[in-house]
Formats: structure tokens, C-alpha cells, sequence
């Protein structure tokens, strides 16, 4: 039987998509308040995503010894995406359009070293405790390694073939599947280090959310724009679930 926790998670996701996908059905036939409405949405679930990170901070500081080190910096690479899709939605209330190139991009790029610099610190004492009982964490790392490794050959790939006229969408996008993989694969290796426990289920909500960001880049690549309806909804849906993979952690670790 599902746990209460379970259940608010699950009824979450489900509300989530229903304000997300409604709408989003009714505004088809006007794309730019079809475009609009998810960019809003997308930002606000963003913030979303950041305060419940930001709230792992306090229950840290409240309830020692947890380790507040890592989700500083997890909170702080949040912060700076969510600052990017506020400058992003500016942007496009603005002037109506997406550049190939902002301000906001530099706020996403930004955001992904605290990304992985956090998730790192947060398991790297483990990755010593398991080396110590002979866990063989090479091997565990490797299969990890080969897939995050095919998805930037990928994203190579389908640069190589491209006129260099033809880089104005497709290089950033493919700029930000690289930085997608190499934060993947720091999360997908952590997820190995603590399966099975009840930390890999959380940390598989969260990973999933990373590897659906790339799934998006790599949508946006293929389809040469930063408009595409799939993708944005699944975007501005995959704060949600990073938000709530957040919650989840806070619940656990929370004494109270």
C-alpha cells in the first residue's frame, strides 16, 4: 500500500499536469498564449524547485550534523536557473521571441558547475566509506560513464553534419546536452552508490528530472528552435518533478 508521503506525491504530479496540460489543449489554436502561459508556468515551478531546496538548507541547519554543504551548492545552481527562466520569461514578454543567445542562457550555464560541484560533495564521504569495505565503485561508475559518453557523441554527431551557418540554434542546444551529460552522470553515479536504499529512490526522482532536461535539449536541437511545444511542456513539467524530488528528501531527512 502506497504511504501517505507516496500518495501527496503522486496526487501532486497528477495536479501539476492537469494545470499544465489543460490550458496548454485550450491554447493551441494561439501560440503566442499558448507560449506565454508555459513560460510562466515553467517559471513559477522553477521557484517552486528552488525554495524546496533552499528549505533542505534550513532543516540542515536546524538539525545537525546533516550536511548542509552540498545542497548550498545544489540550492545556489537552482537558484541560478530559476533566475535564468525569470530573465527568459522577461525576455519573451519583452520582445515576443527567443534569442539564440541571453542573458539567461549564461544564468543556465552557470548554474550547472554548482549542479555537480553539490552533488559530488554530497557523495564523496560514501564513496570513501564504500572503497573502505571494498565496494568496487569503478565498476559501478562504468556503465554510467559509456551512456552519458554515447549521448554527447550524439549530440556531436548531429553537429558535425551541420553547415556552420546552420550552428545558431544547434550549437547552444547541443552545448547544453554536454553539460546535461556530464551533470547526468554524476547523478546517475550517485544514484548507484546508494542503490537500493531509500536515498536512490530519491535520488532517482531527481536524477529522472536531469535526464528529462537533456531529453528537452535534445528535443530543442533536433527540432532547430527554442519554441516546440512537446518540449517546452515537458520542460516546465520536469521542475515539478525535481521540486518534489526536493520535498521528498526534506521529509526524509527531517528528524520532525
Amino acid at each position: 500500500m502506497l504511504t501517505l508521503k507516496r500518495r501527496k506525491i503522486i496526487l501532486t504530479l497528477t495536479l501539476s499536469g492537469v494545470t499544465l496540460l489543460v490550458p496548454s489543449i485550450l491554447l493551441l489554436n494561439q501560440p503566442s498564449n499558448l507560449t506565454a502561459y508555459v513560460n510562466i508556468y515553467t517559471t513559477v515551478a522553477a521557484a517552486v524547485s528552488f525554495m524546496q531546496s533552499f528549505a533542505i538548507i534550513v532543516s540542515c541547519i536546524k538539525h545537525p550534523p546533516c550536511r548542509v554543504h552540498p545542497w548550498i551548492l545544489l540550492s545556489t545552481g537552482v537558484g541560478l536557473w530559476t533566475v535564468a527562466e525569470v530573465t527568459w520569461l522577461l525576455h519573451f514578454m519583452m520582445f515576443g521571441e527567443a534569442f539564440p543567445f541571453s542573458l539567461a542562457d549564461f544564468m543556465w550555464i552557470a548554474g550547472y558547475p554548482f549542479l555537480i560541484l553539490g552533488l559530488w560533495t554530497f557523495v564523496r564521504p560514501f564513496v570513501k566509506m564504500l572503497r573502505a569495505t571494498g565496494f568496487k565503485v569503478r565498476r559501478h561508475l562504468a556503465w554510467n560513464v559509456t551512456v552519458i559518453s554515447l549521448l554527447i557523441a550524439f549530440a556531436a554527431g548531429l553537429l558535425v553534419v551541420k553547415p556552420i551557418h546552420e550552428f545558431k540554434v544547434e550549437f547552444p542546444s547541443a552545448f547544453y546536452v554536454v553539460l546535461d551529460a556530464l551533470l547526468l552522470l554524476v547523478a546517475s553515479s550517485s544514484l548507484s552508490i546508494f542503490y537500493p536504499s531509500t536515498y536512490a529512490y530519491l535520488l532517482t526522482v531527481i536524477t529522472t528530472s536531469f535526464a528529462l532536461f537533456a531529453a528537452c535539449d535534445l528535443l530543442y536541437m533536433l527540432a532547430r528552435t527554442y519554441v516546440f511545444v512537446p518540449a517546452d511542456l515537458l520542460y516546465a513539467y520536469t521542475y515539478v518533478i525535481l521540486a518534489l524530488g526536493f520535498y521528498a528528501y526534506r521529509k526524509l531527512s527531517s528528524p520532525t
